[in-house]
């Protein structure tokens, strides 16, 4: 799924897959790390994990969000990318997600 996507984006030249993003007091391993439109991104990519797995993944990404430290440094705070694989996850990703910048996509969305 991460290579749709990579297909998807356009085939970024800036791609590292498993990053490890802190701001000092959050730390988060991203699927990938991206830069597409002049602006990085981070992709997460909803598969086989549970859904408890993300809602904790999730979490991080607020907390990352809310202290600002990564908008300070980037000018803006990287948009978080879900793909995952069906419409009722989407939509509970798509909830978990309300408060941070975030767009969700199922592999059908970008086939």
């Amino acid at each position: 799924m991460r290579n749709d996507f990579y297909i998807f984006a356009k085939f970024p030249i800036e791609w590292a897959n498993e990053v490890k993003v802190s701001d000092g007091i959050t730390t988060i391993y991203t699927d990938t790390w991206f830069k597409a439109g002049g602006k990085y991104h981070f992709l997460e990519v909803d598969s086989l994990q549970k859904m408890k797995e993300n809602r904790v993944k999730i979490k991080n990404y607020a907390a990352l969000y809310k202290a600002g430290h990564l908008e300070k440094h980037f000018g803006y705070f990287p948009k978080l990318i879900w793909l995952t694989t069906t419409e009722l996850r989407k939509k509970q990703l798509k909830e978990l997600c309300k408060d941070i910048p975030c767009v969700v996509y199922t592999i059908e969305d970008i086939k």
